[in-house]
C-alpha cells in the first residue's frame, strides 16, 4: 500500500480512514513518484486481468467472469472497435514512425519518383 496516494477521509461517517485520492487530482510527477506510470488502458485492464488470473494468460483467455466489465477486453483488444482500412493503417504507420524519428513509410511508387527526382543521381 502506498500511503502517497491515501488521504484521511473528508466524511464524518468514515471517521476519518484513509481512503484513495482521486487520481484527477494527481499531477502526473506524484504519480510516477508513487510508481504508477501513464499505460494505455487496454494493457491496464490485461494487466488486471492477468492479476485476477495469478499470472497465467491461459487463464485470462479462458475466463468465465462474463459479468466483469473488463470481460470482452481481456485479451488486450477492443471488440467493439471497427477493424482498419489499409489506408487507415498505413496512415497510423506513417504517423508512427514520424513520432518515432524515423523517415515516414511511403508507397512504392512515390519512393521510386523520389530517387529519379534527385538531379546529382545520374
Amino acid at each position: 500500500m502506498n500511503l502517497a496516494l491515501l488521504e484521511p477521509s473528508a466524511s464524518p461517517v468514515d471517521g476519518r480512514e484513509l481512503i484513495g485520492k482521486d487520481p484527477r487530482s494527481l499531477k502526473v510527477d506524484e504519480l510516477a513518484l508513487a510508481g504508477i506510470i501513464a499505460t494505455p488502458v487496454l494493457s491496464a485492464i490485461r494487466a488486471k486481468c492477468l492479476d485476477c488470473s495469478c499470472g497465467n494468460s491461459a487463464e485470462v483467455r479462458k475466463c468465465v467472469a462474463t459479468s466483469c466489465a473488463l470481460w470482452p477486453f481481456r485479451m488486450g483488444s477492443n471488440p467493439f472497435r471497427a477493424p482498419l482500412s489499409e489506408e487507415q493503417r498505413l496512415a497510423r504507420s506513417r504517423s508512427f514512425a514520424l513520432r518515432m524519428g524515423r523517415q515516414s513509410l511511403r508507397p512504392a511508387d512515390s519512393a521510386e519518383e523520389n530517387e529519379t527526382s534527385d538531379p546529382d543521381a545520374e
